[in-house]
């Protein structure tokens, strides 16, 4: 275990303080895994909008990867989008292809896009990513 660091961001002390996580790992090698993100804030608060909630988490693996020593979504080579719903909105996923290239300008990380029938606290989309450190 020596060879793990354990980082947090302000949500994800919050929330990881409440349930016994951390929101990030690194590991040898330069290798960062991110707990999923969720679009909710700091405070706890949330919007009922899919789209403004992917905003938000796409800013709370923003600042987890900083929390973690990286320089932000350029060093992210996976992500992984949950979102809620038989049918996933056409909107939400447009928004997460609309933040993959405002976040990922000049790279295209692996994606996986997985529909789920709920995610905690009522909330539409979670986050994850896996990122390397290139220093």
């Amino acid at each position: 275990m020596s060879q793990l660091s354990y980082f947090n961001h302000s949500i994800g002390e919050k929330l990881g303080s409440l349930h016994h996580y951390s929101a990030a790992v690194r590991l040898p090698g330069g290798i960062a895994k991110l707990s999923g993100q969720v679009g909710m804030s700091a405070s706890g608060e949330s919007s009922s909008d899919v789209v403004e909630q992917a905003e938000k988490a796409f800013e709370n693996v923003e600042e987890a990867l900083k929390a973690a020593g990286l320089q932000g979504w350029e060093n992210v080579y996976s992500v992984r989008i949950y979102l809620v719903g038989e049918k996933m909105e056409e909107r939400a996923a447009d928004a997460c292809v609309r933040l993959l290239k405002r976040y990922c300008p000049h790279h295209r990380p692996l994606l996986t896009v997985v529909g789920v029938a709920a995610l905690f606290g009522g909330l539409k989309i979670e986050v994850e990513v896996e990122a390397h450190d290139v220093n």
